[in-house]
């Protein structure tokens, strides 16, 4: 049969509980209301008032008349009279009709021998089910003893026994004459032991005296009703109280033939809180399951779901009817489904749970998913396994992060292992403590020939170059950096390299340990700069040979200034008056007004560079000259013009040769030609372009010509992303400039470079006819240096988190009761240090810390960490010396945080009462502080091999108790707050 919910079975419980006690307690009621009746000492007699067919009769009324009951019952009243009495019985009858009630009549009786007998009748009208009896109490008047009552004394020694070994409290009133007070008239030993009440104190006492609750309670009332009705009532489980007990009370109300009250009562109280403790803990846990991220099940033998809650439904992504009843081989692959038997069956088998269970489902949107499931068996009764629960979680996530993970993990070691650069770390002496394989491939040496060597034992530098070495690894010593120191190193073979070195300090306890260096090989690019020193300085020196003068005019004012080649190129001297007017003035006046109508039209007008030959009457000595103007404008926020810069050449020399066109021709290609930037030039809609020699090897071709010949479509052919040759068009197009814009080109060979371009659109001066003119810098080498420098510290972190890792990695499999107790900690010190607002890099150094703040445990004996029971004080003393093991373990390794200190105070208190060193309030790193707390709370809340897991709230109840004393009221307040605003939730 299919497993029913646990709530669902937990109700049901107290519900037939209650039922059965209902009927017992009726049961035991009635027993003591028959024996009461039976041991009467007067009798009692019931006879139907319509008909007069005798409905039971007590023992003493049939001793009374020399009978048995049986023959009583169902025969008539009239045959119990003699019958010259019969009239009298008759009027009796009918005057009780009339009142209901008849106190102490006289009426003789006829004997089974017929003989008379005197007795006296107190009679009362009751109903039962809506029908009219008459219940008489007779008295036989020789017998009548004055003072004697009728309560639990009149009883026979058999009666009183039962009713004071009974377990339940039974108690007897008399009933004022108008039934508004019930005085207590008897009751049993049970009342005496459990009210702690005496026979003395309280026989003949109202039971609002004795008793004052019970108008609270309601059970006054019933009192009133079943005296009044005569129906018996059940009052069952209401709460009484008054200022001497309190608790919950099940009643059973009678009343007598006598016209007593007969009152039988169970103190319940036990059960009603057992129950309300039950159905509450059922209300929290059926709360709890439904608000489980994770999924919930149950299932029978053949693996048919039987209960689940809904957070099973999100996994799978079946409704819950779709799921009642589903097998789980409807969701998972055969591999998985045969996986998933073996485990149900060896639980089965060995009654023992399992847990670590993982594999593959498919949704019912067809999506692979990754769960994680227990299975605990269900038994029955006998010890037989029914079915199997347990929690299903949900790992997909998980297991795509490890993936990435060991892809990222594999990448990097392939990237580590690669490098080109040479990372080296040197101790106070200048030995070298560790250096990476890449040192073989840059200048010959392996690792193990040049480690546990000085640096200047290998002999890998130059005399000159080890000398500034020196030095500069003095200032690093001194706590003094060193960035980008160039060397020459010797390489094995005697090969001359230029390496540039970065080198940092390396601190511990605030004092300067060695120093960590990175050495790169920029021997090619150092060859490459003073070529391009070279080239710089060829080029100052043409532009000087050219004559070639700057300037900047300003349209807003109207005023220029000008380089001083440009003012010996005029002619100018130092007080002349630089205006547009004092420029028109050196125009020669030929030239003036054409010079006046193009510089407002085309230029300013039109917005158009400045570009143009023209002649100058040199104001020095008044000599005609030729010049070639250049000016680039550029404009204000609202797009006017603002200001015009450029450049004047003095071409006087090139206009006087026979062939100007031809000469200045020959003079510019020898500038373009013996450029160490890139040139060139391409009309507007074509895309073929003709270069200069340095352009055409930057493409990887051997000559202009062939680079000519060989690209055909530019965007294509030479762009890695044509839209960038598209957007550069776009702008020429709108600006008439293109400055700075950088992107990737392709090679002859397919390889990539970076360069920086800047085009103008000019105007052919003979032809007139537009083309783009461009300069262009291989950029490669810095995008290269950039990326390389922040891949090769993004590889440092994760070489390091990955190190730790490690080293966590060995604690958990020396200690596996507390496996995980490191990365929990670590997660929640990283929880409350991001709380409290702490650095990023000391968040950083928290977590990392708290991974392996345990490491010491590995001088720890195996024994004594696994020990299943309380250690000793031998052995516990043994324990604590894990913190200074750490700390000597970690104190060498050159971490960028205090790791090795935190390890070392991570069970110091702030009152000095912790250990190693008894260290007070701010002697302990907050690191360190934020770690004891997050190690407290993990240790309290988890299990441990000597103690099964405290819970969450126990170890909240220990840092408030002990906030400001042991623990760092700030990190505790921290903590709190994670958990009161439920904002973290413990990993598992």
């Amino acid at each position: 049969m299919p497993q029913k919910p646990i709530s669902r079975k937990s109700k049901a419980r107290p519900t037939r509980r209650a039922a059965q006690k209902k009927t017992a307690k009726a049961g035991q009621a009635a027993c003591v209301y028959r024996r009461i009746v039976d041991d009467h000492e007067d009798g009692i007699l019931i006879f139907d008032a319509e008909t007069g067919r005798i409905v039971d009769v007590n023992a003493s009324f049939a001793r009374m008349l020399q009978c048995n009951r049986k023959e009583f019952l169902d025969g008539n009243i009239p045959d119990l009279f003699l019958p010259e009495d019969k009239a009298g019985f008759a009027d009796a009858v009918a005057k009780l009709k009339r009142r209901k009630e008849l106190r102490h009549d006289f009426l003789p009786l006829k004997a089974k021998d017929g003989k008379r007998i005197d007795a006296t009748f107190s009679c009362r009208l009751i109903e039962v089910r809506n029908k009219p009896y008459v219940e008489c109490i007779v008295h036989e008047k020789k017998k009548r003893s004055p003072g004697k009552d009728h309560g639990l004394q009149s009883a026979e020694q058999p009666s009183r026994e039962l009713l004071d070994n009974i377990s339940s409290c039974v108690v007897i009133y008399d009933a004022a004459p108008d039934g508004k007070d019930f005085i207590i008239k008897d009751f049993n030993r049970t009342v005496r032991i459990k009210e702690k009440i005496t026979r003395k104190a309280v026989i003949g006492r109202s039971v609002l005296k004795v008793f004052p609750g019970i108008r609270d309670m309601g059970l006054w009332d019933v009192f009133e009703r079943v005296w009044k009705t005569g129906h018996s009532e059940h009052y069952p489980s209401h709460h009484y109280a008054d200022d001497k007990r309190q608790g919950w009370k099940d009643n059973y109300v009678t009343r007598l033939p006598s016209g007593e009250l007969l009152v039988i009562y169970d103190d319940v109280t036990d059960q009603v809180l057992s129950r309300q403790a039950l159905e509450q803990s059922e209300e929290k846990y059926r709360s709890m399951l439904e608000s489980l991220e994770d999924g919930y099940y149950e299932v029978n033998l053949k693996g048919n779901l039987t209960f689940f809650n809904d957070a099973l439904c999100r996994i799978n992504g079946y409704s819950r009817q779709e799921m009642i009843g589903m097998n789980y081989r409807a969701y998972t692959g055969a591999d998985a489904a045969d996986r998933v038997f073996t485990a149900f069956h060896a639980v089965y088998k060995t009654g023992k749970p399992g847990k670590g269970l993982d594999y593959e489902i498919t949704g019912k949107d067809g999506a692979k998913r990754f769960v994680d499931t227990s299975i605990v068996p269900i038994k029955d009764t006998n010890g037989a396994v029914v079915g199997f629960r347990g929690i299903v979680r949900d790992i997909t996530a998980r297991k795509n992060a490890e993936e990435s993970l060991r892809e990222s993990e594999e990448r990097f070691r392939q990237a580590f292992s690669s490098t080109s650069d040479i990372i080296f770390i040197l101790d106070a002496s200048l030995t070298i403590t560790s250096i990476t394989p890449s040192v073989e491939h840059i200048i010959g040496y392996k690792p193990e020939e040049l480690i546990g060597k000085r640096i200047d034992e290998p002999h890998v530098m130059t005399p000159e170059s080890l000398a500034r070495a020196g030095a500069n690894t003095l200032e690093v010593l001194a706590g003094k950096p060193v960035v980008n120191a160039v060397y020459d190193f010797i390489a094995k073979d005697g090969c001359i390299m230029i390496g540039e070195v970065t080198a940092s300090p390396i601190y511990k306890n605030g004092d300067v340990i060695g120093l960590i260096a990175i050495a790169r090989d920029v021997t090619q690019r150092k060859q490459a700069e003073d070529a391009l020193r070279q080239n710089e300085y060829y080029l100052r020196k043409s532009q000087e040979v050219a004559h070639m003068g700057s300037y900047e005019f300003d349209a807003k004012t109207g005023r220029w200034i000008s380089s001083p080649i440009l003012d010996q190129i005029f002619g100018l001297k130092a007080d002349d008056v630089k205006d547009i007017n004092g420029w028109l003035d050196l125009i020669h006046p030929d030239d003036r007004d054409a010079m006046r109508l193009y510089l407002t039209e085309h230029v300013i007008r039109n917005k158009n560079n400045f570009e143009k030959e023209y002649r100058i009457i040199r104001r020095s000595d008044q000599e005609t000259r030729w010049v070639y103007g250049m000016g680039e404008l550029t404009f204000d926020e609202n797009g006017q013009t603002d200001k015009m810069i450029g450049t004047i050449q003095d071409i006087t020399e090139r206009r006087r040769l026979e062939d100007e066109v031809l000469r200045s021709e020959l003079k510019y290609r020898s500038i373009v030609e013996n450029a160490q930037e890139g040139i060139f030039q391409i009309l507007p809609g074509s895309r073929r372009l003709s270069v200069n020699p340095a352009l055409a090897a930057m493409l990887g071709f051997a000559s202009p010509g062939e680079a000519e010949q060989a690209v055909t479509n530019l965007p294509k052919q030479v762009y890695v992303r044509p839209d960038d040759y598209w957007a550069s068009v776009e702008t020429l197009n709108q600006e008439g400039r293109l400055s700075g814009f950088e992107t990737e080109f392709y090679r002859k060979d397919k390889s990539r470079i970076w360069v920086n371009m800047s085009v103008s659109a000019v105007k052919d001066g003979a032809s007139g006819e537009l083309y783009y003119h461009g300069i262009i810098e291989d950029i490669t080498e810095k995008k290269n240096l950039e990326k390389e420098r922040q891949d090769s510290i993004d590889r440092l972190r994760k070489s390091l988190g990955a190190t730790i890792r490690a080293m966590a990695a060995t604690v958990e499999t020396r200690d596996p009761y507390t496996a995980g107790h490191q990365r929990r900690v670590a997660d929640l010190a990283r929880a409350i240090a991001t709380e409290m607002k702490l650095s990023r890099d000391q968040i950083d150094g928290i977590r990392l810390a708290g991974i392996i703040h345990d490491i010491g445990k590995i001088s720890i004996p195996s024994e004594i960490l696994t020990k299943p029971t309380r250690l000793t004080e031998l052995e516990f003393e043994l324990i604590k010396t894990h913190s200074e093991s750490g700390y000597n373990i970690l104190k060498d390794i050159e971490f960028p945080w205090p790791i090795a200190r935190i390890v070392l105070e991570h069970h110091e208190r702030i009152d000095g009462s912790g250990y190693p060193q008894g260290l007070k309030g701010e002697d302990i790193l907050m690191e360190s502080k934020i770690i004891a707390v997050a190690d407290v709370v993990e240790a309290i809340s988890s299990h441990r091999p000597y103690r099964p897991a405290f819970g969450m709230a126990p170890a909240l109840d220990e840092i408030t108790k002990n906030r400001g004393v042991i623990y760092d009221p700030d990190v505790v307040a921290a903590c709190l707050k994670l958990f009161e605003e439920n904002r973290y939730k413990m990993p598992e």
